[in-house]
């Protein structure tokens, strides 16, 4: 009796080489999802250009933020945008805060800032992965902070809303990462 040639492959060769695929699937696919949903940061912090660009070139004219000790909407009309001005899927809301010249210590800054203003964006929950937990209000806002000092905007500082809450760092543009409140 003669041995004939062995054709295809055994299933334990097939299940092995699925093992070895679902091994790698489960590696990439969370780090594909933080590359995504980072992207998708970016996005949104590169729709609110227009609105530093305005809030710088007010500061710069005035000498002092829109509707200075307000905030929100009244910021916004001050400096002739609406919040439909934002185009992000990404963003579901912005706010604007004054912040004062407390928020001049952020960021490392230390220094003779006289005001600082804070873009607060509300990212749209529905487009992230639901393993960031962004439903809540508490894990879904980065603030970007304008600090001025005699001349116009010195630095805007980026980060999470809050250190103990905010999005989570793995998904944060790296220029975002190192600073909180």
């Amino acid at each position: 009796m003669s041995l004939g040639q062995q054709h295809g492959f055994a299933l334990i060769e097939l299940m092995i080489v699925v093992a070895v695929i679902g091994i790698l699937a489960a590696i990439a696919l969370p780090q594909y999802e933080d590359y995504v949903s980072r992207a998708k940061i970016t996005e949104a912090l590169t729709a609110l250009g227009p609105l530093k660009m305005e809030t710088t070139l007010y500061y710069t004219n005035h000498g002092y933020f829109p509707h200075k000790g307000g905030a929100g909407d009244a910021a916004l009309n001050e400096l002739g945008l609406e919040k439909t001005s934002i185009q992000s899927r990404y963003v579901e809301g912005v706010n604007i805060a004054y912040a004062g010249p407390y928020a001049a210590q952020i960021g490392g800054f230390v220094g003779t800032a006289k005001d600082s203003i804070s873009l607060i964006i509300k990212l749209n929950p529905t487009t992230f992965p639901k393993r960031y937990n962004m439903k809540s209000w508490q894990y879904n806002q980065i603030t970007l902070v304008g600090v001025a000092k005699t001349g116009g905007i010195y630095q805007w500082y980026c980060g999470p809303r809050d250190a103990a809450f905010g999005v989570p760092s793995m998904i944060l543009p790296a220029t975002c990462r190192d600073f909180s409140w």
